[in-house]
């Protein structure tokens, strides 16, 4: 999938949350409302999209009304332009967030990801080093459209210029989910991966 990273850093005024709250410009309050609305942006029906507030940090001391804010967050489409408009709309909705509560914001673009169509011919030769190492039922392609990968804009590169390129999946036993902290792998993986590209690398360079 294609993919955007934002980092927003809003900026309001600090106040005394007692005596002078009127005097504060709450950019805790405009992040928290960014979040929210952004979690809310409508999605295409039957499209493939993805969104996420990762991280949002405010604030001072809890009698200040909070004058900084700082967000961390990524949209995905399957294709550039459903990317897009997920960027474009989670834009939106910061600015507005922001206007609301009469801060500033800047938004800053952290990192990205585009579409990747492989090429046949890359996956025919992955799918034979596959088979080298693994068995027919192991081996076989997959249907990724969750995924993003700062790889493919290398990718992309490459196919510019007339090269052929493919995303390979090494599967494995997992103790936990994704980006959970318990999670690890079964490293015996390693080793199949070393044998594919042992398989792979020959073919690609036309070594027997």
């Amino acid at each position: 999938m294609a993919s955007t990273k934002l980092d927003a850093t809003f900026t309001g005024l600090a106040a005394h949350s007692g005596a002078d709250p009127q005097k504060g410009k709450n950019a805790l309050l405009a992040g928290a409302a960014a979040a929210l609305a952004i979690h809310g942006i409508t999605r295409p029906i039957g499209e493939v999209t993805a969104l996420n507030v990762g991280t949002l940090v405010a604030g001072q001391g809890r009698n200040v009304v909070a004058p900084n804010a700082f967000m961390q967050l990524e949209v995905r489409g399957e294709t550039e332009e459903l990317n897009a408009y997920m960027r474009d709309q989670a834009i939106r909705k910061i600015k507005a967030s922001a206007d609301m509560y009469d801060c500033q914001v800047d938004i800053v673009k952290a990192g990205e990801a585009t579409e990747f169509k492989p090429d046949q011919e890359a996956i025919e030769l992955a799918y034979i080093a596959a088979r080298n190492v693994t068995t027919e039922e192991l081996a076989r392609p997959l249907g990724l459209k969750l995924g993003s990968e700062d790889c493919t804009i290398m990718l992309r590169r490459v196919q510019q210029h007339g090269g052929k390129g493919t995303f390979v999946v090494f599967g494995c036993r997992t103790s936990a989910g994704h980006h959970q902290r318990l999670f690890d792998f079964d490293e015996d993986v390693i080793g199949i991966a070393l044998r594919f590209y042992q398989n792979l690398i020959p073919m690609i360079v036309g070594i027997k």
